[in-house]
């Protein structure tokens, strides 16, 4: 006869309740761990804590970067429509 015993034990949900995780690749993971460990000291004096803080940071930064590109490509293609509308009344 055998007997077992099973122990409960809590698990920690991963990631928390409001947080979506991400999987990169090694390389990547470690290229931005790396920039993050050099940058570390700098980083905590901005406000970032943790390396998550971090890459939370970036993506930011990517997204307004393109939001911005955006904006300015869709001003410059309403300019050009303007120009043209200018030139075909002329």
């Amino acid at each position: 006869m055998v007997i077992l015993t099973v122990q409960q034990t809590e698990v920690a949900l991963m990631p928390k309740p409001g947080f979506k995780s991400i999987t990169v690749s090694e390389v990547i993971y470690e290229k931005y761990y790396t920039i993050y460990e050099k940058n570390k000291e700098q980083l905590k004096i901005q406000g970032v804590e943790s390396f998550s803080g971090y890459i939370t940071n970036v993506l930011n930064k990517g997204i307004q970067f393109f939001e911005l590109y955006d904006k300015m490509v869709k001003e410059k293609e309403d300019a050009v429509k303007k120009m043209e509308a200018i030139m075909k009344n002329a």
